[in-house]
């Protein structure tokens, strides 16, 4: 064999493991707001229509783009994909499927809108400064609940963890799992 016939088959053979990069497809996105009734769009988001409407108002010029050339995402696309990703906590790829973007894509997004999400904590989250405040709120939750000295919920989800040792307030749920209950995190 020549050496002319050897490079002819060693490109061969390099055609054959180089990926060829996919077209570039732009799809035409749902839209989720419009498509979904109350019920499916809660299902999907955990949310309701009107509370992803009032933080999409807060965040949108924030999150809009500059340009909108190059099929650029819409604020209520992003807001639908960093929604997505927190209702399923599965993976960044679930969200972005929603509406057809890249993996790579989605983290840009989910990083972008929660962060300006997380800016607005201040307006919705407190928790009491004084000791009358605190002594209020432990009422409260105690007329509701029975529950003693509590200053805040959550949703009451299970945070799996890795069992550090032995701690009282780590509980074993039903599969056998350690995990910390995040109603405990906010009890003083």
């Amino acid at each position: 064999m020549s050496t002319s016939d050897e490079s002819d088959m060693e490109c061969e053979v390099l055609e054959r493991i180089i990926i060829t990069r996919r077209p570039r497809y732009i799809r035409d996105a749902p839209t989720r707001f419009r498509d979904f009734d109350e019920k499916d769009f809660r299902d999907r988001f955990r949310v309701s229509k009107a509370s992803a409407w009032m933080v999409l108002r807060m965040i949108r010029e924030k999150i809009q783009h500059k340009i909108t050339w190059n099929s650029a995402l819409t604020p209520e696309e992003m807001l639908l994909v960093t929604l997505r990703f927190y209702a399923t906590g599965c993976m960044q790829r679930t969200g972005g499927d929603l509406i057809g973007v890249s993996n790579s894509t989605t983290s840009r997004v989910i990083r972008l809108v929660s962060h300006h999400i997380a800016v607005l904590r201040a307006q919705f989250i407190s928790f009491p400064t004084t000791a009358e405040e605190q002594r209020r709120l432990h009422e409260k939750f105690y007329l509701v609940g029975k529950f003693p000295r509590v200053v805040a919920a959550l949703d009451c989800t299970h945070i799996k963890i890795i069992s550090p040792g032995q701690c009282q307030k780590l509980k074993t749920n039903n599969q056998i799992q350690q995990k910390l209950n995040s109603f405990e995190l906010l009890c003083k």
